[in-house]
């Protein structure tokens, strides 16, 4: 695998990360608006645990994918160079 085959690998997986970080961040606050609204208007029935209980399914399952390897996430550029120097420690790449 050459340079910039590595270092397109590299930006689709810190990609990956950075779209996972911003879809947990809108599930938050949704779910937390959500939860609002239910427990102001109808606290015997706590329905906004569906919407946070199906979207989490999905969440989870994004999550396995992006961090299925115990990744920490950081910045952009500097996860870039991260996964650089690990593909080109290997010679290949984990999506292929």
């Amino acid at each position: 695998m050459d340079e910039d085959q590595i270092r397109e690998a590299a930006r689709k997986r810190v990609d990956a990360n950075l779209q996972f970080q911003t879809h947990f961040r809108t599930y938050l606050l949704v779910i937390a608006f959500l939860a609002i609204i239910n427990i102001t208007t109808s606290p015997h029935y706590l329905w906004f645990l569906w919407a946070a209980g199906g979207w989490g399914i999905g969440i989870s399952l994004q999550a396995q994918r992006v961090y299925g390897h115990g990744q920490d996430p950081g910045k952009r550029e500097a996860m870039i160079e991260d996964e650089i120097r690990e593909l080109s420690s290997t010679g290949r790449s984990r999506d292929q």
